[in-house]
């Protein structure tokens, strides 16, 4: 289930996109916020970054991945 705090980030990063901001989140975010955030970064033209990515399984990166149709960048390091 989702913190207040996790939706909170995940609301003020969306409409930092949407204002043409490239934004950082973390990859604790749920699954369905990394997407939607990686989807609006995508329609805009913009990065999304993901850190601590490697937290999160492989099947969950392709899906945010895709998404983001190039626009993610996944921040691999532990």
């Amino acid at each position: 289930m989702a913190s207040e705090t996790d939706t909170r980030d995940a609301r003020v990063a969306h409409s930092l996109l949407r204002l043409g901001a490239s934004v950082i989140v973390h990859a604790t975010l749920p699954l369905p916020d990394l997407i939607a955030l990686a989807q609006a970064a995508a329609e805009r033209g913009i990065t999304l970054t993901l850190r601590g990515a490697s937290d999160r399984s492989t099947a969950d990166l392709e899906r945010i991945a895709m998404a983001g149709r190039g626009r993610v960048t996944f921040d691999l390091s532990a």
